[in-house]
């Protein structure tokens, strides 16, 4: 009965492993619904009553950061975790000209 209940928790995992890397690719025609403008503003490390040129700059800053062709050095799986950062500092810049806030 333990071997039952560990192998169909093994395939929970595996299920929720699967749904993970499906979502992992951004749809960005429905991602802005799901995304608040807090959330956008929090993922480039400022907050609403942050002027637009510093959203900018801090977005710029962000992106010389998190760069992975710069960081050719980098093992794969470093620059995969970059690549997901620059998409989430992307598609909070995107949410954010998309409301007139930068």
């Amino acid at each position: 009965m333990e071997k039952l209940a560990v192998q169909n928790k093994g395939k929970e995992l595996l299920e929720k492993e699967n749904k993970k890397a499906e979502k992992d690719d951004y749809d960005y025609d429905n991602v802005f619904d799901s995304i608040s403008i807090e959330k956008a503003y929090s993922a480039l490390g400022v907050n609403k009553s942050t002027s637009k040129a510093d959203v900018k700059k801090a977005y710029r800053l962000l992106v010389k950061k998190y760069n992975s062709d710069q960081r050719e050095s980098y093992e794969e799986h470093v620059k995969d975790i970059l690549d997901d950062k620059m998409k989430e500092i992307n598609l909070a810049k995107e949410i954010l000209a998309k409301n007139g806030l930068i």
